[in-house]
């Protein structure tokens, strides 16, 4: 069976969130889909009150980094888009993976 084009696409596009936008969310919960990283931020790990300030610098440096940051809303609707090749997620995920940030 072929994958059509509309079926790659994800439910729900991250939208380029930015770093201040997402840490002064103190009432919006956020969680990680990304690799785990060395400095100990895992996958699926749930952020209450917006994300760590430490990461605001890394969302610069890296868009994709915050797009792996999800409202928690939404993670149902788009949790198997990680894993699905040609997904706005995936490549995310990968290309946070193959830089090394993690």
């Amino acid at each position: 069976m072929s994958t059509t084009e509309d079926e790659k696409k994800p439910a729900v596009k991250p939208q380029n969130r930015s770093s201040q936008t997402m840490q002064n969310e103190p009432a919006k919960r956020y969680i990680y889909v990304g690799p785990t990283m060395l400095e100990g931020l895992k996958t699926a790990t749930v952020f209450k009150g917006g994300i760590p300030k430490k990461y605001g610098k890394r969302f610069e440096e890296n868009p994709e980094f915050a797009a792996l940051f999800l409202p928690l809303g939404e993670y149902l609707a788009v949790k198997d888009e990680v894993g699905t090749e040609g997904t706005v997620l995936n490549s995310a995920y990968r290309t946070i993976k193959e830089k090394g940030v993690v």
